[in-house]
């Protein structure tokens, strides 16, 4: 009976223990966790570099930023104060891509203007006659048709106009697509930048931010 009750324990023991692996660490997805808050941890806690494996949630480090408990918000006023605006930035970025004006709606004015304009055709030609009385006689004449034609239904409608209807469409879309990248830019820069205080492995994130905006707007956004 007694060794019954001994065998019975010592099953329950084996069952309670976790699974080591033959080299006498925990199979995979038995590891300790920890040590996710671990500064010098490379793939977790809230002081990971930028590009790490961040975590989800409130305060959460993002590919684009570092995570809100890093950032300092007095920082980062002082800093929005001290560089140009967000908006100086995108309106640069617009100059630099040439899409700062929109030429679509002239392009389809002068379009109906121009039936305002006539159509000018001129040809030249030579008319010969022949005369046998009472004398025979050849006669050469220059010939001059001048004529100008006006096409007023390019008033109502120009078919130029939906062509320049598409450039429309195409510009704007462009400048949402510069706007986004723009304002995401900036907003890495002032995170990283304001993060930097505390956690100094976000400086690097913070130039490179800075270099892709001085890049978008060819230098118009220094940070200063």
């Amino acid at each position: 009976m007694l060794v019954v009750l001994a065998f019975l324990a010592l099953l329950a023991v084996r069952v309670d223990a976790a699974p080591v692996g033959t080299d006498g660490r925990a199979p995979i997805g038995q590891e300790d966790h920890d040590d996710d808050n671990d500064p010098d941890d490379p793939g977790g806690g809230p002081l990971a570099p930028p590009g790490s494996a961040g975590e989800d949630g409130d305060g959460a480090a993002s590919a684009h930023g570092p995570p809100d408990a890093l950032v300092d918000p007095v920082l980062a006023a002082a800093l929005a104060t001290r560089a140009p605006s967000l908006r100086a930035a995108t309106a640069a970025a617009y100059r630099v891509a040439g899409i700062e004006h929109d030429p679509s709606p002239g392009f389809a004015r002068r379009s109906r203007l121009a039936a305002l304009v006539p159509w000018i055709g001129a040809r030249v030609g030579q008319d010969d006659t022949w005369t046998d009385v009472p004398d025979p006689i050849i006669k050469h004449m220059l010939v001059y048709d001048v004529r100008a034609t006006w096409h007023f239904d390019r008033l109502v409608f120009d078919p130029n106009e939906i062509r320049a209807s598409g450039i429309g469409v195409t510009l704007r879309r462009d400048r949402r697509r510069l706007a986004l990248l723009v304002s995401r830019t900036y907003f890495t820069w002032l995170r990283a930048a304001a993060a930097a205080a505390r956690a100094p492995a976000w400086a690097l994130r913070a130039d490179e931010a800075a270099a892709e905006l001085a890049a978008l707007t060819d230098g118009a956004w220094p940070a200063r």
